[in-house]
């Protein structure tokens, strides 16, 4: 399934994060410092990894918590597939978004895609 759209945001590629920080290109692994600070700040991205396919990530605030929750949803024609991914951090605030971790979620859209076609 093939990356779509004009989306220009932050991308993260297997486990390689990419996003524009005003003028610079600017790169992290998933996992490392540099990316959990990103993620802190972060408010969507795209992911791609060539064997799973790919999602747009979207963060969303609940209003009985003090953590961000995220969905991955997948446009496919005229329907969007959504997929609740959870909090980016656990309640000790070990990072929760591990490169396998995404992998899988982008496994479970394509699935779940399957599932309805």
């Amino acid at each position: 399934m093939a990356v779509q759209g004009n989306y220009r945001g932050p991308t993260i590629r297997g486990d390689a994060l990419t996003w524009q920080d005003g003028d610079k290109l600017r790169e992290a692994k998933v996992g490392s410092p540099e990316f959990v600070q990103w993620l802190v700040r972060a408010r969507d991205f795209r992911y791609f990894h060539p064997a799973a396919g790919w999602f747009l990530a979207r963060r969303e605030v609940r209003r009985s918590a003090d953590n961000f929750y995220w969905y991955a949803t997948l446009p496919v024609g005229n329907r969007s597939y959504r997929l609740y991914m959870g909090a980016a951090f656990s309640k000790n605030g070990d990072l929760h978004f591990t490169a396998s971790y995404l992998e899988s979620i982008a496994r479970k859209l394509g699935q779940k895609v399957s599932a309805f076609s």
